[in-house]
């Protein structure tokens, strides 16, 4: 963790500082603070910590010293006493200090001459952290409450044997019907509707993606934990919709699955849908709705970025944070042939049943991340600086000719999605150079 300790306990000259200072304070949670067990395949001993809203994976000595002040608050003496006995040997006093300095977010510090055995809260000032959300963008739209209310009536879908079963056989017509079709592959892209067939079909792609968010939000519901808002985000370079599911952090692995899985279901559930409709009226319109959610299906299983195949497959595999992961092997191969020292990577602790389908899907990662970004700097931005000027002028001709026309909000769509993912580069681009720089201070 980065944030600054509660209370100094060293002076600028590296010396320690007063002892019976030390022995005076009370450590203990933050009001509210939950332990529950954690279902991790790196580390057994994990355990899962819910602080002031936000959901943390401790383990080792940390671990232990949390559980111990779980159940009130305790001096370091107190807190060794106790991790000794679970242990069979007893932690130095640095290790148990320099641990507790480092989960300055989660404990509170507080001094036993003042108030003895009371709770306090953290009274240094902390730095102002950069935010972690992985999206460029988060504005939440339907609020939780009236999302609550639709995941109440779809819950009885998201019965875990049902999701197996029917989500299958929705796959499995998915396929076959795009094998019977199979020339529709290439000419729906071709045949993309104008007017208000487009404003439609937009309202329609958007409505699926709606389902997509709710299919997770209803598995939370299912599994009894509770989901947030849905909203609009910028990920990566693209505009999308996302539900707040994070509780889903309580469940075992199995549970997770389900969560992580339910958007892939209901986008089944949709496109099945549309092919009905195809079936019935040869309609190119249904045809062009099918091939959307289709492709909503397949994006998200792609395991490479935080989507649904990456959470399932992280998941499946017991590690929490695939990315740090693979942050942490790539240092550690790095360090190997920079010839120096580094400590060994967790993943590579997990057995070998778990280990080597890790180690594969890291290499296909490298992979991925190669051909995403060659294709980003050699095609993507190239056509983008080409193409945009055209379209912006294109753009103010429509609104400036009839501002009121479907024309007129075709062309303000379409540069809007031209420039949405550009605005993500950019904001990544300014968020990484506003990390280094805190690291560097």
């Amino acid at each position: 963790m980065e944030s600054e300790s509660a209370v100094t306990v060293a002076q600028e000259d590296g010396r320690v500082a007063d002892v019976d200072y030390l022995q005076s304070r009370v450590y203990s949670l933050p009001p509210g603070t939950t332990i529950i067990n954690f279902d991790s395949a790196t580390n057994k001993e994990s355990v899962l910590v819910v602080s002031r809203g936000k959901y943390y994976e401790v383990s080792g000595l940390a671990s232990r010293i949390l559980l111990s002040i779980n159940i009130c608050p305790k001096t370091l003496s107190e807190i060794s006493h106790d991790v000794s006995a679970v242990d069979g040997v007893c932690p130095s006093r640095e290790s148990l200090q320099h641990t507790l300095d480092r989960m300055a977010t989660l404990v509170d510090v507080g001094d036993s001459n003042v108030v003895a055995g009371a709770s306090m809260t953290m009274g240094s000032r902390k730095k102002r952290q950069v935010s972690k959300s992985y999206f460029a963008v988060r504005l939440p739209l339907l609020p939780s409450k009236y999302v609550r209310s639709i995941t109440r009536l779809l819950s009885p879908v998201m019965a875990p044997s049902l999701m197996i079963w029917l989500g299958s056989v929705l796959f499995l017509l998915q396929s076959v019907f795009w094998y019977l079709h199979r020339g529709l592959l290439e000419s729906v892209p071709k045949h993309l509707p104008g007017g208000i067939e487009w404003v439609l079909l937009a309202i329609a792609s958007y409505a699926g993606l709606f389902l997509h968010e709710l299919g997770h939000a209803t598995a939370c519901r299912r599994q009894g934990v509770k989901h947030g808002p849905i909203g609009f985000a910028i990920y990566l370079i693209f505009p999308a919709l996302y539900t707040d599911v994070t509780d889903a952090w309580r469940l075992p692995r199995r549970g997770r699955i389900q969560v992580d899985s339910g958007g892939i279901y209901m986008s089944l559930i949709a496109a099945t849908t549309a092919s009905y409709f195809f079936v019935l009226t040869h309609l190119v319109f249904w045809a062009i709705l099918v091939w959307i959610y289709d492709f909503t299906v397949i994006a998200n299983l792609i395991p490479f970025v935080r989507m649904d195949g990456y959470w399932i497959i992280s998941d499946i595999l017991g590690i929490s944070n695939l990315m740090a992961a693979n942050l942490e092997l790539t240092t550690w191969l790095l360090c190997l042939v920079a010839h120096r020292e580094h400590h060994r990577p967790r993943v590579l602790r997990l057995k070998s049943k778990l280990k080597w389908p890790y180690l594969i899907y890291y290499l296909l990662f490298l992979v991925f991340c190669f051909i995403s970004g060659a294709h980003v700097c050699i095609r993507y931005l190239p056509y983008w600086l080409h193409s945009f000027p055209g379209q912006l002028e294109y753009a103010r001709a429509a609104i400036a000719h009839t501002p009121l026309s479907i024309d007129a909000l075709m062309a303000v769509v379409r540069l809007t999605l031209a420039t949405i993912p550009i605005i993500g580069i950019t904001l990544y681009a300014l968020r990484l150079i506003r990390r280094l720089a805190q690291r560097a201070s």
